[in-house]
C-alpha cells in the first residue's frame, strides 16, 4: 500500500506529489514459465486466509520476468525485475497477498501475480474503479493520468482492500472510495473480479465552483490504507484534495474569500478531508479520527500497534506522524515547510493576502508536530514496519527508500537506499525478510531487511 473528538482549523493545498511524465511501457515477458508450488503457510497481519493454501498456481498461465541486470548500487538491494507490461502508464499499489505471491494494482485495475522468488507473473483480473479515469473537459478539476483511480491496497483475512481516488462525473465532485475484493476471487483464473465498495467519504467535493477553474481539485488525494488487527479496522488517509493555499499564488488566483471558504470546509471536523478515518469491519460507522493532513502516501503498524503516517509538505516540511487518536497535525495553518513561492512575495505576513497564508513554522496551540521531518523534501510515500525500531519509507523526490529508526515517539532517519527512480509503493512480507518498492519506471525491487538492519 486503512471516535468523535475535537479539531481545529484546517485546509488543504496542492500537489508536492504532482506525477511524473508517465514512463515507458514495461517489457512484456518473452516467455510462459512454469508455476510457483502451492503456498504452505499463509500470510496477512498474522491471519492465514484459507484461500491461499487451497491455491492452486498450476491452474494459471505464468510468464517470466524479465530480471534487469548490472550493478544493484546498494548492497541491502537483492534483484530487480521489470514490471510486467500494462495498458495503464503506473502500477500503483504492492501487495504481499499470500506467503511470496505478490499483488500489483495500475490506477485503472489491471492486475497482476508476482511470484519474485521464481522470478515469474501471473494475470490477475481486471478491477473496476468507481471514478473516470480518463481525461475530461472539466476545468475545475485536473483529470486524467494516474493520479485518479486505485491507489493503495491491505490485506485482511481472506480479504483484500483497496482505495480509489474517485472523480465523479455523475455528481461532479471528487472523493475517496475503499473497496473490498475476495482473496479467491483475485486468485482465481477468471478474468475480472467484482469488488464492494465499503467506504465512501463526505463530503465529495465539487469541481463545478467557478473560481476551481483558477485552482483545479488534483493530486493530493492521499488515500493510504492499512488494516490494524487490534480494532479490526481499516486506517486511511484523505489528502486536501488541493484545497489548500500551497503558494500564496493560489490563494490569491481565486480570491480570499474563497480561499476561506476552502479552509472553513478543510476545517469542517465532519468533513473527511485531510483527515484520518478509521472504517471498522464489524459493520460500525467510520469515524474521522485525526486532522491536518495535506497529502498522505503511507500508513503503518508497528510492532507495538502504534501507526505511523508520512504526509508531504508544501516547500520542504515532509513528516511521518504519529498516530493519536483526536490529533490535528497541522495543515494548512502550519508547516515545517513554507509556500512554494514564498521567496517572492514580501517578508511582511501583513502585508499578504492574508497574514495567516504564511504557515511555515506557525506554532499553532493545539496541533500536534510531526516526529521526523525533511527539508529539502523526499516526497514520502508507503511506509512499513521493518522491526521493533526500524521502518522504511518510499521516496518520489528521494528516489530512494529512507530508513528511520524509533524509540517511542522519537524517530531518526539513519540511512538512504538510492534506487534513482521515484519510490510509489513499499510492502514487506510477512516473515520481515524483504522490502518490496515499485517505482513509477515500471521496476520492482527486492531489498533484504537483514542488510538494511546490518545484519
Amino acid at each position: 500500500m486503512k471516535k468523535s473528538a475535537l479539531f481545529l482549523s484546517l485546509a488543504l493545498v496542492w500537489g508536492l506529489g504532482a506525477c511524473a511524465p508517465a514512463p515507458p511501457a514495461p517489457i512484456p515477458a518473452a516467455a510462459p514459465a512454469a508455476p510457483p508450488a502451492p503456498a504452505e503457510t499463509t500470510g496477512g497481519m498474522g491471519v492465514e486466509p484459507s484461500v491461499c493454501v487451497s491455491f492452486q498456481p498450476g491452474q494459471r498461465e505464468w510468464f517470466e520476468l524479465e530480471k534487469i541486470s548490472g550493478p544493484l548500487g546498494d548492497n541491502a538491494v537483492v534483484s530487480r525485475f521489470v514490471l510486467p507490461a500494462a495498458d495503464a502508464s503506473r502500477y500503483n499499489t504492492v501487495l504481499e497477498v499470500c506467503p511470496g505471491l505478490w499483488f500489483v494494482l495500475t490506477h485503472t485495475g489491471e492486475s497482476r501475480l508476482l511470484d519474485l522468488d521464481e522470478g515469474i507473473w501471473s494475470r490477475g483480473p481486471t478491477l473496476s474503479p468507481s471514478g473516470a479515469t480518463r481525461s475530461l473537459s472539466a476545468p475545475g478539476v485536473e483529470s486524467g493520468g494516474p493520479t485518479w483511480g486505485f491507489r493503495d491496497s491491505t490485506l485482511a483475512g481472506n480479504q483484500v482492500f483497496i482505495s480509489d481516488g474517485v472523480l465523479d462525473t455523475d455528481q461532479r465532485c471528487v472523493r475517496i472510495d475503499v473497496h473490498a475484493l475476495s482473496l479467491s476471487d483475485l486468485l482465481s483464473p477468471a478474468s475480472e473480479a467484482t469488488t464492494e465498495v465499503v467506504y465512501q467519504s463526505t463530503p465529495c467535493v465539487s469541481y463545478q465552483d467557478p473560481y476551481r477553474e483558477a485552482s483545479p481539485l488534483r493530486t493530493h488525494l492521499g488515500a493510504a490504507l492499512v488494516y490494524s488487527p487490534l480494532t479490526d479496522s481499516l486506517f486511511l488517509t484523505i489528502g486536501d484534495f488541493h484545497l489548500a493555499a500551497s503558494s500564496l499564488s493560489q490563494a490569491q488566483a481565486i480570491g480570499l474569500a474563497n480561499t476561506e471558504k476552502d479552509y472553513a470546509l478543510l476545517a469542517d471536523p465532519a468533513a473527511a478531508i485531510g483527515a484520518v478515518i478509521e472504517i471498522p469491519l464489524d459493520g460500525g460507522e467510520p469515524q474521522i479520527v485525526a486532522k491536518g493532513l495535506r497529502n498522505s502516501l503511507g500508513i503503518t503498524l508497528d510492532g507495538e500497534g502504534s501507526l505511523w503516517i508520512s504526509d508531504h509538505g508544501p516547500r520542504g516540511g515532509d513528516e511521518l506522524n504519529l498516530f493519536a487518536r483526536g490529533a490535528n497535525y497541522g495543515w494548512p495553518l502550519t508547516t515545517m515547510g513554507e509556500p512554494y513561492d514564498r521567496s517572492s512575495w514580501p517578508d511582511d505576513p501583513n502585508q499578504l493576502l492574508a497574514p495567516w497564508l504564511d504557515n511555515g513554522q506557525k506554532i499553532i496551540p493545539g496541533t500536534t508536530d510531526p516526529a521526523l521531518w525533511w527539508t529539502p523534501a523526499i516526497a514520502p510515500t508507503g511506509v512499513v514496519s521493518l522491526s521493533s525500531s526500524l521502518m522504511a519509507l518510499g521516496g518520489l523526490a528521494s528516489e530512494a527508500i529512507i530508513v528511520v529508526s524509533r524509540d517511542g515517539d522519537q524517530a531518526r532517519e539513519i540511512r538512504r537506499i538510492t534506487l534513482g527512480q521515484r519510490v510509489r509503493d513499499l510492502a514487506g512480507d510477512e516473515k520481515g525478510s524483504r522490502l518490496i518498492a515499485i517505482t513509477d519506471s515500471a521496476t520492482v525491487f527486492v531489498i533484504s531487511t537483514a542488510a538494511i538492519a546490518g545484519e
